[in-house]
């Protein structure tokens, strides 16, 4: 999109010369990275074996380069270093970071929907929504999956104190 392609049919008829190169060169490209990496595995598979006490230290000079390198800025080391105790607390305390970095991720995107939705509806968001089939449907199963999350959570916590005592 950037480019002034836009995804849907136009982008295999007007340009379909760019779209196709595209496309052979992701085939070329998956096809020389799978000679070359039959080639380079076994030299891969030796890094599997360096100690712990070299391998850490060399990630974390090279995860403190990069975030500085990112925007000259020391600021930027320390939101690392905050957001990594906030990792090792995370997995210390048993919770995944999966939903964490995927609310991170897919959190902006759902708010500029959930804005589109707003102007389009004026006023009367939850009337608009369920106004479509689909997302009637959509909503339910939202619904259903949250609180039955929160059921199998009880009722594990129920069998686990029935089982204590």
């Amino acid at each position: 999109m950037i480019h002034g392609l836009v995804p849907g049919r136009e982008l295999f008829t007007t340009h379909a010369d760019i779209t196709y190169s595209v496309i052979w060169g992701f085939i070329f490209a998956n096809l020389l990275m799978g000679i070359v990496g039959l080639y380079v595995a076994k030299y891969f598979g030796k890094i599997a074996r360096i100690p712990n006490y070299l391998l850490a230290p060399s990630i974390i000079l090279l995860s403190v380069v990069g975030s500085y390198a990112i925007g000259n800025n020391i600021q930027d080391v320390y939101t690392m270093v905050i957001f990594g105790l906030f990792g090792y607390l995370m997995r210390k305390l048993n919770y995944p970071p999966a939903p964490l970095i995927l609310g991170l991720i897919l959190g902006p995107i759902a708010e500029t929907g959930f804005r589109q939705s707003q102007i389009l509806a004026n006023d009367g968001i939850l009337l608009y929504i369920l106004s479509n089939n689909i997302s009637l449907i959509l909503f339910v199963l939202t619904i259903i999956s949250i609180l039955s999350s929160i059921y199998l959570e009880l009722t594990k916590k129920i069998n686990y104190e029935k089982n204590i005592s």
